[in-house]
């Protein structure tokens, strides 16, 4: 049986009190799937973010693509969050 607190701790998780650019940077380096307001989405390694752009690489299909993506244009930050 494994411990929940220990497991919470290293699973990842949203802030709500965060900004979407301060949610993305918990996520550096790990894979996340961003839904634009067009109504596309783009999945990709966190590499780089600031105040108004997210920079994706290997984006998941097209993993030689790196994307560069407005903060403002993101509605939908989803993650793996559990394995089961």
């Amino acid at each position: 049986m494994s411990d929940s607190s220990t497991e919470n701790a290293s699973s990842p998780s949203f802030h709500v009190q965060a900004s979407m650019s301060e949610n993305l940077n918990f996520f550096a380096r790990k894979t996340v799937e961003v839904h634009l307001s067009s109504g596309n989405s783009l999945a990709g390694i966190v590499k780089e973010v600031s105040e108004h752009f997210l920079h994706l690489e290997q984006l998941v299909g097209k993993e030689f693509y790196d994307a560069l993506v407005s903060i403002n244009e993101i509605q939908v930050i989803a993650i793996r969050a559990r394995t089961r």
